[in-house]
């Protein structure tokens, strides 16, 4: 018996050095993610110097940092999840057992002894703590999608503000190519005497006027194109070396029941907040499981102290469920999925209040474009007209064809502004909806549960 014990003692220890894992290192070197980072940011987003919604899709979905970091959070969770619950590690003792004493006849005063153990679960924990693993790799991936949405929205946000900043800005570039000529027409009739110099000096203050107006939009335009740059993870440079598409055709939107319904199914914060009553609910179930006690199993093999004899003993144990009932995380538990389900109503309630309010900015943003579009810049234009022929024949001077002309300028830059404007809340309505309401690219965003059942099949 001795030698076998002496045999069993390195046996098991090779065995638990054998399963255990080993340390891997991990490098950080913040002056080497400086350099990979700033090489990254400078890639270029291809040859062409249009910038494609599609090509700024693909570079937020390759290069964005954040969501690079929810990826490899549900790569972690996937991979715990894969891994089964194991049975409790079984128990081995074994040591000399020491007689005193002893009459003269004993045949040992020490004699060896092993016990094994191993403890059976007799509820379901087992398989609720692998429900809950599935759940939070489940949940890990919901984030993944809802992240991805939130960016995606946010960079369709970023795009057309870009694209709409521009077209102000070369909005504001015609306007002042028009008052140049104007100008170098005052300066000619100031030349022949036909009118006073005070006419020029006009027209030089507003073309100083417009100079700082430009320097205002040009600023808009550069913060739109760093967030742009952000969100792509690209230095704004890049961007801004690059003339964004022309947005599509303003699309017929949805009444508000419709977006109601789309806003149910596909808004972010609700999937997010649906995700932990489930988790919640699969906390519960492991922690009823945890009621149940674990059966203990074991074999003792001794040998008599100061006789050959040797006893093999087999106790079964169990804990009686008397005084511990884990009742107090079974409470916890329940009301955790209580809180879940009001903070989802609690929710529901607010986001439809937003969608009222961004509705009706949207509508009203509508109204003011068509506005602009139907009656405001076609009576300036003929304003401007007329007031140009006026001119010519001598009926008004040049002061009041240069206020014609700077009302019909600022008339125009009000409606590329308004128009960026109209963007913004249509974005705005589609990131609180969950779903893009006019396609930027061919394949656009699939609604939520279609995005999500996407990683159940794969």
């Amino acid at each position: 018996m001795k030698n076998r014990i002496r045999m069993l003692m390195p046996a098991a220890l090779a065995v638990l050095l054998s399963s255990c894992q080993t340390y891997q290192p991990l490098d950080f070197e913040p002056d080497k993610l400086f350099e990979d980072v700033n090489f990254d940011r400078a890639r270029s987003l291809g040859e062409s110097n249009i910038l494609q919604f599609s090509d700024a899709a693909a570079a937020m979905d390759e290069n964005n940092p954040s969501l690079a970091v929810v990826k490899k959070e549900h790569e972690g969770a996937r991979k715990v999840a894969d891994i089964k619950t194991p049975w409790p590690n079984p128990s081995i003792e074994f040591g000399p057992t020491f007689g005193t004493n002893l009459e003269d006849s004993a045949s040992s005063a020490a004699q060896p002894f092993v016990a094994l153990g191993v403890s059976i679960p007799l509820g379901p924990r087992l398989i609720r703590n692998n429900e809950l693993n599935e759940i939070t790799a489940i949940q890990a991936y919901n984030k993944v999608v809802v992240r991805h949405r939130d960016l995606y929205f946010r960079l369709r946000q970023a795009f057309t503000q870009y694209a709409a900043s521009t077209r102000v800005l070369d909005t504001h570039h015609a306007v002042a190519e028009t008052f140049a000529e104007t100008r170098n027409s005052t300066k000619r009739l100031v030349e022949l005497g036909s009118i006073s110099a005070l006419g020029l000096t006009e027209a030089d203050l507003q073309a100083a006027e417009i100079r700082v107006v430009r320097m205002s939009l040009q600023a808009e335009n550069e913060s739109s194109a760093t967030l742009l740059g952000r969100l792509m993870a690209i230095d704004t440079e890049e961007v801004q070396g690059l003339v964004p598409a022309a947005l599509p055709k303003w699309p017929v939107i949805p009444e508000l029941a419709q977006l109601k319904q789309l806003l149910l199914a596909n808004n972010g914060a609700l999937s997010e907040i649906e995700m932990e009553f489930r988790f919640s609910d699969a906390e519960l179930r492991l922690e009823l499981a945890r009621q149940y006690p674990d059966l203990s199993i074991g074999v003792d093999v001794e040998d008599e102290v100061g006789e050959s004899k040797r006893s093999i003993g087999v106790p079964l144990g169990i804990d009686l469920p008397v005084f511990d009932r884990n009742r107090q995380a079974i409470a916890a538990a329940l009301n955790r999925r209580e809180v879940q389900l009001l903070l989802y109503r609690s929710e529901l309630s607010g986001l439809l209040s937003d969608l009222e309010e961004k509705y009706a900015r949207l509508r009203l943003a509508e109204r003011k474009v068509a506005l602009f579009e139907q009656e405001i810049l076609p009576a300036a234009k003929k304003n401007t007209s007329a007031g140009q022929r006026a001119m010519k024949l001598g009926s008004i001077n040049v002061l009041r064809y240069l206020e014609l002309v700077s009302q019909l300028r600022n008339f125009e830059i009000e409606y590329a502004k308004l128009n960026g404007e109209r963007w913004d809340a249509l974005i705005s309505l589609e990131k609180l909806v969950g779903l893009p309401l006019v396609n930027l690219m061919p394949n656009e965003l699939s609604p939520l549960k279609e995005s999500l059942h996407k990683l159940e099949t794969n």
